[in-house]
Order: structure tokens, then sequence, then C-alpha cells
């Protein structure tokens, strides 16, 4: 009935007649997309409104990792040394909409930013998380605890070189995303998400891994 504003995708998984005799029913409503600058976004119906990109900077479709970025830094590099240049703000300030830190700003041009600590609180609390793979990668699913859409983040790994050895690129095994918040006291390390880490699934890491890029 017209009544009816919301499906779950899972409703028709088995249905595999679905059209010979429910001509009349609609599966899908793409009106929870958009893009901005050319860069798709994804609505959760978060409390805050915030919209999240459906894939990493660098990578052109949801399952694909995208480049790695120092926090901080705004390009990808081919060595990620344990020793970082003199970038880090002193005050040890949120680098959030920052054209020069903040890789998603500076990639993907305003309004794009990289989120902050109170936005991945926000995106853990809201919705469920499902481990899954997309096109052979393996990553984990946020799924809306709203109106059931989601968006994949691929367990893309981190890399560092330290002491002439090449730490992480644990690709396909977890995923390092920065957040765009230092960490309160230490100035070398800053948030980011790693499902490995907690309940919440936060932690701090030093500021020289090159690690995922997820725009909001």
């Amino acid at each position: 009935p017209v009544s009816v504003t919301q499906i779950h995708p899972y409703a028709f998984q088995d249905c595999r007649f679905l059209g010979e005799h429910c001509a009349n029913v609609i599966l899908l409503d793409k009106s929870h997309k958009g893009k901005v600058n050319g860069y798709e976004w994804v609505d959760l119906e978060l409390p805050s409104g915030l919209k999240w990109a459906s894939y990493n900077v660098g990578a052109t479709k949801p399952y694909e990792t995208g480049g790695y970025y120092a926090w901080g830094e705004v390009a990808t590099k081919s060595v990620y040394p344990g020793r970082m240049p003199n970038h880090i703000d002193p005050r040890n300030t949120d680098i959030s909409r920052n054209p020069q830190k903040d890789a998603a700003c500076a990639n993907w041009g305003t309004p794009w930013r990289m989120p902050t600590k109170e936005d991945l609180l926000e995106l853990l609390v809201h919705t469920t998380m499902e481990e899954t793979f997309m096109n052979g990668m393996k990553g984990m699913k946020f799924i809306s605890n709203t109106n059931f859409h989601y968006i994949f983040i691929p367990y893309a790994g981190s890399i560092a070189h330290m002491d002439g050895r090449v730490y992480g690129m644990s690709r396909g095994e977890n995923c390092f995303m920065w957040t765009s918040t230092p960490h309160e006291v230490n100035t070398t390390r800053s948030y980011y998400y790693d499902r490995k880490q907690g309940a919440a699934g936060l932690a701090t890491e030093y500021q020289y891994w090159g690690a995922s890029v997820r725009p909001v």
C-alpha cells in the first residue's frame, strides 16, 4: 500500500520469482544517495544529518582501498617513514577542513572533509556493523539503524617503514581509517577507526602511518 515508506533491503532476498505476480512492488528508493563535486555520498539518517562518502579518497568504488595518507598529509607517497616532517600543529588542533592538512578537503574540495572523532562515534552508535565481502574485498558494512542504507569500509590495512622494515599492509585483514582529531596530549598520535580496538572501534596511532581516509 501507499502507506509503506520503508522496505528492508533483505525483505526480498530469497524471492526468486518476484515480478511474476507482484509486478507493482518497488524494491529500492535511490533518494538516499547524491553527489558533491562528482563524489557520491550516502544518507544514513544520522542524528547530525551528516552524510558519509561511498568510497575512500583515491578510490572510485566502495570496495577499492584508495590511497594511503599519513595524518596531516594530503598526498600519497612510496615510503611512510617513522619520522614526520614538521607539519604537525604545535597546538595539536583538529585538521578538519584545513586544505593543507585534510586529505579529503584537499583532494575532493569543500565541503568534503575528514571525519572527526565525534563523527566516527556517531556512526558507530547509530549503525549496525556487519563483516562481509564486496566484489571479493573483505570489509565492514555500517548499516543505518533508521533507514537500513549502508556504507562499506574495505579492510585496506595500513603501512609504515621503520628501521628498514615494512610494517602493516594487512590488506583484507583490518581497517585503519583516520579521523581528523589528534590525541589530546600526545602530539605524535591521532584517532582512527580500527575494527580490532575496543568496543567503540576507536584507537590512536602514530601520525606517520599511512592509512585510509573516508570523507564526510
